[in-house]
């Protein structure tokens, strides 16, 4: 006798869970600068995908989509992974000049607050003269100046 079991949809939930969090961290891995974020998603898609590749293996559910999304959430981590160790070794090799450029800027903060613009703008506006002529439609001229 064949005895068959059918196969259920245990697990496909968390599966599809943990493709489409997987998904989007392996698309935030791929973007310069922010890629290292896409381990937050990576990871929780691994630990959705293994849940469900448990709960397939446990009530004969279909196991390619909870593989399909374990592939892709590892791929995805492994990605963002590389991205934080590059910023991290770049962060660590360049921290002198980084250093220089932080007390460069804090510097220039300084000099400017030091400048007291407010007090060199009222100077020039005192320095304006204003010359304004009306005619008007008698003939009459009126002359205003101001210093």
């Amino acid at each position: 006798m064949n005895q068959t079991q059918q196969q259920t949809t245990a697990g496909q939930t968390f599966g599809i869970v943990g493709l489409i969090l997987g998904l989007i961290a392996l698309l935030l891995s791929f973007i310069p600068c922010i890629g290292m974020f896409a381990l937050i998603p990576g990871v929780m898609a691994i630990i959705f995908s293994i849940l469900s590749l448990n709960q397939a293996n446990q009530g004969n559910g279909n196991k390619g989509l909870p593989i399909a999304a374990l592939v892709v959430s590892v791929m995805a981590t492994l990605i963002a992974s590389i991205w934080l160790m590059f910023f991290t070794e770049f962060k660590h090799k360049h921290q002198d000049k980084l250093d220089f450029i932080e007390h460069f800027s804090d510097e220039l903060d300084e000099k400017i607050e030091d400048m007291n613009i407010d007090s060199i703008i009222e100077d020039e506006i005192k320095d304006i003269k204003i010359n304004i002529e009306i005619v008007d439609d008698d003939g009459d001229t009126i002359r205003i100046k101001t210093k």
